[in-house]
């Protein structure tokens, strides 16, 4: 049981409950919060500090400019023909960028990087980036929130396609600060309510030994 509301209790799968170990204080600090605990800054500062509802787009890509593999280099004698490539370059960000915002969410997690120009053009349309997120992370928000991992084409896409992109939904989405540490915690999942319990201890030893023990007491 993660929480009781109007003296109903709310269940979660024990696959669906995440350990986030912070450091600092005692073991009395840890807490189990109902929702999602992304220990993860956001890209940029001008996202706005709070969104409800919250719509998540699931991605497995990069939101970055198109870059050369390692040991692959471009020459060109003309500097028009360097232009063209930085301008395509831009275009391309560009256009991921937007289709993003066309498919309606306004909190967008990627495993991977998020460019800065894409973060501004996420900041001016009220959503929110959220970079580097493990897969298995991502995996659980999906299954929670009822969203599906999606991948985005360079080329500009049918507007039908849209209302195909599954999205998950949750209540709102607001930053906390925790000793130091700036978290970001999801609450109000669509259709699993997940649980995150955040550890606190005075070294990380100890932090893992509480991890091992409650997985113990959970799985009794």
């Amino acid at each position: 049981k993660i929480s009781e509301k109007n003296g109903k209790k709310i269940h979660c799968q024990i696959k669906a409950i995440d350990f986030i170990k912070i450091k600092g204080f005692g073991m009395n600090k840890s807490r189990l919060t109902d929702g999602y605990v992304l220990k993860i800054q956001k890209t940029s500062t001008s996202y706005p500090l709070q969104v409800s509802p919250v719509r998540i787009l699931f991605i497995n890509q990069d939101i970055r400019r198109l870059s050369n593999k390692i040991g692959t280099q471009v020459e060109s004698k003309s500097i028009q023909n360097v232009h063209n490539i930085v301008k395509k370059e831009f275009d391309y960000l560009m256009c991921l960028a937007n289709q993003i915002i066309l498919s309606g969410a306004n909190l967008i997690l990627t495993t991977k990087g998020i460019d800065d120009l894409a973060s501004k053009i996420f900041a001016k349309n009220g959503s929110v980036g959220v970079r580097r997120v493990t897969l298995e992370n991502l995996k659980k928000i999906a299954n929670a929130c009822g969203g599906k991992i999606t991948m985005f084409r360079s080329e500009k896409i049918s507007e039908k396609y849209y209302p195909k992109i599954l999205l998950g939904k949750a209540e709102e989405l607001f930053e906390e600060k925790i000793a130091g540490t700036e978290v970001l915690i999801l609450r109000g999942c669509r259709f699993c309510p997940g649980g995150s319990m955040v550890l606190r201890g005075p070294t990380e030893f100890l932090i893992d030994e509480i991890a091992r023990s409650l997985i113990d007491a959970i799985n009794v």
